[in-house]
């Protein structure tokens, strides 16, 4: 995980770059990563744009009870573990997760 801040002319940023561990891996590496992640948000300060530029090894499904944080237009029909975990974060944050191509943008509503 790492963390960036770009100072703009009329927003700051930071850009986090994280890669979670795959849906094989335990339990406790898995909240060990989303913990440091979380901790790492919460470091940036409150006022920047908040992006985060990851591969957290999820699949976000088309679940209706998702749409709030994931929108319609999920790739997979199902989430996984991960995934779950991804939405679940994202929805603590008052974030959604939009689908880009081959990658997820994170991205402060």
């Amino acid at each position: 995980m790492c963390w960036l801040r770009i100072r703009g002319k009329f927003f700051n940023y930071s850009i986090i770059n994280a890669h979670a561990p795959t849906e094989d891996k335990s339990d406790i590496e898995k909240n060990a990563f989303y913990d440091g992640l979380r901790n790492l948000y919460n470091a940036c300060p409150k006022y920047d744009v908040k992006l985060i530029i990851r591969d957290l090894n999820a699949q976000t499904g088309k679940e209706v009870i998702y749409y709030p944080t994931i929108g319609k237009e999920a790739f997979h029909q199902e989430s996984n573990e991960n995934g779950k975990r991804l939405i679940h974060f994202a929805a603590s944050k008052n974030m959604v997760s939009a689908p880009h191509c081959f990658n997820i943008r994170t991205y402060r509503r």
